[in-house]
């Protein structure tokens, strides 16, 4: 039964009958809770416990719930942190609870916490590194570090410490260039790719050196262009949106920085603008994220006619 209420939510929540959804999660929690009650020691109920739990989180992360998510989400680590330590070689047990944390930290992130997301996001990363080690063709593992890095980058970077963003990025990036090489043509390889290439570039661009950031975005929007070449979807066009919007920006940074090339950064800027003027007509103007990108263009714009 607590299975078919999980089922029945996660059909209500693709269907975006939220409501309707966290009313069956939270059934099936109750349930999963109980039969817990009888039987402790039951994995199968504890694993049940933990996926609901966390796709209880899910829900109200995209709700932007960010107390409700924490709470689903810690439930689910909870779980994960008991099987951890009964099963500390399971290494299914390992990759959840990574999951389970960087969801945890996630939230932490949101509710202004980041030290402690640091932590978490360290033991996370710690975990997935010792995974890799043991096993240099779990792709998975390699996969959890270089989300692991991706993550500490983003938390030390909100934090100002520069020092230990560029040294994460640029492990983040290592292992990326890595996965990338097993399968240049997978699209989510490349998608990984260029992120960690926009995370080296935000770094370069916060520590004043533009000419490597934009060396860096260049890397970045050459893979985030090929797979909206070869996919076409919504989520490759607004990548590559944003991608060209730093482009432009981090020019404009370049020429404000050194003045003998300030023409040459407002051409190249200005080429970019261009672009995004062609891409523009394809965002949704009714959808709130693509809204904050069309303004985003609009103060480019501005600011290239100040230039």
């Amino acid at each position: 039964m607590e299975s078919t209420l999980t089922y029945l939510a996660d059909l209500q929540s693709g269907e975006g009958q939220d409501d309707q959804a966290r009313v069956n999660y939270n059934q099936a929690l109750d349930m999963a809770r109980q039969l817990l009650q009888q039987q402790p020691d039951n994995t199968t109920y504890q694993r049940s416990l933990a996926r609901c739990s966390s796709r209880l989180g899910n829900l109200e992360w995209n709700a932007g719930r960010w107390q409700q998510a924490d709470a689903a989400y810690r439930g689910s680590l909870d779980v994960y942190d008991r099987l951890l330590r009964e099963q500390p070689d399971n290494i299914k047990v390992r990759h959840s609870w990574i999951a389970g944390a960087n969801n945890v930290a996630a939230t932490d992130e949101q509710l202004n916490r980041p030290a402690e997301a640091l932590d978490l996001y360290n033991r996370a990363e710690e975990l997935a590194g010792r995974d890799a080690e043991i096993d240099p063709h779990d792709a998975q593992a390699k996969r959890d570090q270089q989300v692991g890095y991706s993550n500490l980058t983003r938390v030390y970077l909100r934090l100002g410490n520069l020092a230990e963003a560029d040294r994460s990025s640029r492990r983040e990036l290592a292992i990326a260039q890595s996965l990338w090489k097993l399968n240049p043509q997978d699209a989510m390889a490349r998608d990984d790719l260029a992120g960690s290439e926009e995370h080296l570039a935000e770094v370069q661009g916060r520590r004043h050196d533009f000419a490597a950031a934009i060396a860096s975005e260049e890397d970045a929007l050459r893979l985030l262009n090929a797979n909206l070449r070869d996919t076409g979807s919504t989520e490759s066009l607004v990548a590559v949106v944003d991608g060209l919007v730093r482009m432009a920006n981090y020019h404009l940074d370049l020429g404000a920085a050194n003045p003998s090339v300030a023409g040459t950064a407002r051409l190249a800027a200005a080429k970019f603008l261009a672009e995004l003027y062609r891409l523009q007509s394809r965002l949704r103007p009714g959808y709130a994220e693509d809204t904050e990108r069309a303004a985003k263009i609009r103060k480019l714009e501005a600011r290239l006619k100040g230039y």
